[in-house]
């Protein structure tokens, strides 16, 4: 009995951590490269939202988060760079291809065949990148301490309150402005779902760039 609880709880782990599978992932994954090139890969963070709208760790920890992302890409042997907000704002295609992506008001950021964030190959060769992965998401209740934890216990007869957790949106996109790869990842009650600890958010980014690999060549 003891190992079939643990059996469960390790199952319920890879769940929490890993999401419940990509909302979209093309079927064609052209990227418009001979066989024999490596393509590049550019990460862009164009929102993250850290326990409230407004509060700077967001916008703080979610370039980290993007540095982070990009580094276990090369980790898992894809050619990456981080795309600055900025610097995308300097480029009228790409600027474009963001704001799209912005406007999406559905929280998980839907996209599916025939969606379109508009032509970007002169923006992607002058950044020298091939793929574009647009990151966005939140934090709740990241870097809580124990203390407060057991206070909200003590006082509420529960910690959900407290509970950190975080969502990650994941788009990867093509010179062309097609989707080639889309989902949201949850971490949330089980597992490392902290933003706010760094050992947490770079398991999280570990994840994101495992699903990126995995989902878009």
């Amino acid at each position: 009995m003891k190992n079939i609880t643990m059996i469960i709880a390790a199952g319920l782990l890879v769940v929490m951590l890993s999401g419940c599978g990509a909302h979209y992932v093309a079927t064609n994954k052209n990227l418009g490269l001979s066989s024999d090139k490596k393509p590049v890969v550019g990460v862009i963070v164009t929102g993250f939202v850290v326990n409230a709208e407004g509060n700077p760790m967001g916008a703080i920890l979610g370039v980290k988060y993007g540095e982070e992302i990009t580094q276990y890409l090369k980790n898992e042997g894809v050619d990456a760079k981080v795309v600055k907000f900025s610097e995308a704002q300097t480029h009228g295609q790409l600027a474009a291809a963001v704001t799209k992506y912005n406007s999406i008001a559905d929280y998980r950021k839907r996209v599916s065949e025939g969606f379109n964030f508009g032509r970007m190959e002169k923006d992607f060769n002058e950044l020298g990148i091939d793929m574009l992965v647009i990151i966005s998401g939140s934090a709740g209740n990241a870097s809580i301490p124990v203390w407060a934890q057991a206070t909200s216990f003590v006082a509420f007869g529960a910690m959900g309150l407290v509970t950190p957790s975080s969502d990650t949106v994941v788009t990867a996109v093509n010179g062309e402005g097609n989707p080639i790869y889309n989902d949201k990842i949850l971490f949330t009650r089980m597992g490392r779902r902290d933003f706010g600890n760094d050992s947490h958010r770079k398991a999280m980014a570990s994840a994101i760039a495992a699903g990126i690999k995995d989902n878009s060549f």
